[in-house]
């Protein structure tokens, strides 16, 4: 079973290393990034013990540097294709 919101929102960034961060940007620009925690947290390392509440005011667009319009937590990034290579994701929560 899927964690809820208020779970995710408030768990430390270093407790969600093995999921994915799903952002979609404001329009006009139409960026869909999937980031991996564990990368997020090798980038940065210090910001391990903040909580994700803490965290998704502060992301930007790299392209139009406006804040997400909609973010996701997901156990993986896979959108549910038939890839051989890597699973499809079991469950996706909203988080914005």
């Amino acid at each position: 079973m899927p964690p809820t919101r208020p779970q995710l929102l408030s768990s430390e960034l270093q407790a969600l290393a093995d999921l994915w961060l799903e952002l979609r940007c404001q329009p006009p620009c139409t960026r869909v990034t999937v980031y991996p925690f564990k990368l997020l947290l090798k980038k940065r390392p210090a910001i391990a013990k903040r909580t994700l509440a803490d965290l998704l005011p502060r992301l930007r667009c790299e392209e139009c540097d406006q804040s997400p319009a909609s973010a996701a937590v997901t156990d993986h990034p896979n959108s549910g294709s038939s890839s051989t290579v890597a699973p499809a994701r079991t469950w996706i929560v909203d988080v914005l």
